[in-house]
């Protein structure tokens, strides 16, 4: 009597990583298939712990007839992080089997990872009280591997410094609305609720987190008694107009309770007040000459600033083409204008005065102690500034540094602040320049109310706001 000819198997051959919940087991048939014409059947087994040396117990996977070269194992989720081998061979009508066809090398069945989870409540950016319910979407999950998972939940806030924390862990699937009680929480804004679905063998879902959630809850006040700050931008920065049409950016900030509301006031007349915005379209009056733009900031905290004001100038008989800056100190209005041929520098006030030219184009002015300081285009980029003494224009300060060249100038707590192309700070106290910060992104406008120094760039959604000691960033 003669054995089988042994099948040949061809998948899976050792060194796989399986995730999946069924297995296409395939074989070559020996040709041919018995040598004594004897029908012949197929015996596919697996083992556990399989050391080469011992005969291992093997467990029956399948039976299937000749003639078959593949056959689909569900293993279903009995198996995790097991490695077997997986073995084939024949058995004639007499009961005679061949030797075994068995994967080089260990298979590795590890279950799929979990579902990500699905959070339909909280959602990022939402205020809420001294609870929240946290509503969870199933319909992914259910009559599928993950529906045997469990969620965990946790929270964190790095302005509070409260690491990962948990809310509930170990919740089944199907369990219902679930209540976050917030009333010890104390306020803040950026909260951060992680979701994450884990099963028994520790197979751990994507996280989902939900971010910058704002509790407020009657458990805790804000006490506030600090008014808000503003500063006002007219026509993207300009100090003077040709219409009467201008545009307002309001750019204001409270650290405590946010800002509710805000006033124009006109001739000393309170306008009725508003919702705060950032931006609006306000009409001035037809006379040229200096005008203010006045505005009222009350915080939710019912705080007020004092009046914040915009100094600007209608001029109709200049192009606008021809006005580089222009800056007021006191009843003064100082101009620069770029020309083909040179740039030169008025005095209005009574009248109008030429006071001096200089040979580079004029980026922008800026008055410290009623001495004007003109920055000017330089053809490397770096630092050129100018300053009228009253009798003639002299240069100042000439900086090497790479993009250096001063776009805009204001002064503030008895220095002159200055801001460049390649996005760096500089003050200068009339002796000497320091540089104070680099942020990186072109300076379009720096600006101070007295109070503080408002920094804004160009193309980027912030300003940065100094308070003659630090340097605060605030969205917009």
């Amino acid at each position: 009597m003669s054995k089988p000819n042994r099948p040949t198997l061809i998948y899976p051959n050792g060194n796989d990583k399986i995730l999946s919940r069924i297995i296409d087991i395939s074989w070559q048939e020996a040709i041919p298939a018995s040598t004594d014409g004897l029908p012949i059947w197929y015996e596919i087994v697996y083992a556990e712990y399989y050391d080469g040396l011992d005969e291992p117990n093997w467990n029956t996977i399948a039976v299937v007839p000749q003639g078959t070269k593949i056959f689909q194992w569900k293993i279903g989720n009995y198996f995790n992080n097991k490695e077997i081998r997986v073995g084939i061979r024949a058995v004639n009508s007499r009961g005679e089997r061949s030797d075994y066809s068995i994967s080089a090398s260990n298979i590795l069945l590890k279950r799929s990872n979990p579902s990500t989870p699905s959070v339909v409540n909280p959602v990022p950016g939402g205020r809420y009280g001294g609870s929240i319910d946290i509503l969870l979407d199933e319909s992914s999950i259910e009559k599928t591997s993950s529906q045997r998972s469990r969620y965990y939940i946790y929270f964190s806030s790095n302005k509070l410094n409260i690491p990962l924390s948990p809310v509930i862990q170990g919740v089944p699937i199907g369990a219902g609305p679930l209540t976050w009680d917030t009333s010890l929480l104390k306020p803040s804004d950026d909260y951060v609720l992680t979701v994450w679905l884990a099963d028994d063998s520790g197979n751990k879902s994507i996280e989902t987190n939900i971010e910058n959630i704002n509790i407020v809850n009657e458990g805790f006040f804000l006490i506030d008694t600090k008014p808000p700050s503003g500063y006002i931008q007219v026509n993207g920065g300009d100090d003077f107009t040709k219409t009467r049409d201008v545009s307002v950016n309001l750019f204001a900030y409270d650290e405590t309770s946010g800002l509710q509301s805000m006033q124009f006031i006109e001739n000393d007349i309170s306008k009725s007040p508003e919702s705060y915005i950032n931006f609006k379209y306000y009409k001035i009056s037809e006379e040229e000459g200096s005008k203010v733009i006045k505005v009222l900031f009350q915080d939710y905290g019912y705080n007020r600033t004092n009046q914040v004001e915009k100094s600007f100038r209608t001029i109709f008989d200049l192009s606008n083409s021809d006005i580089a800056d222009i800056s007021l100190d006191g009843e003064t209005l100082w101009v620069g204008c770029n020309a083909d041929d040179a740039s030169y520098l008025y005095r209005i006030d009574d009248g109008s005065a030429l006071v001096g030219s200089v040979s580079e184009s004029i980026n922008a002015l800026g008055i410290l102690n009623s001495i004007v300081y003109i920055s000017c285009k330089t053809e490397d980029g770096t630092a050129l500034i100018y300053r009228y003494n009253g009798y003639t224009i002299e240069e100042c300060i000439s900086l090497t540094d790479i993009a250096s060249e001063i776009k805009t100038m204001d002064s503030y707590k008895g220095s002159l602040y200055m801001g460049s192309v390649g996005g760096n700070i500089y003050k200068y106290d009339e002796s000497s320049v320091t540089l104070l910060s680099s942020f990186g992104s072109s300076i379009h406008k720096v600006y101070s109310d007295s109070s503080l120094l408002y920094i804004l760039f160009n193309n980027k959604s912030s300003i940065v706001i100094y308070d003659g000691s630090n340097f605060s960033e605030v969205q917009i």
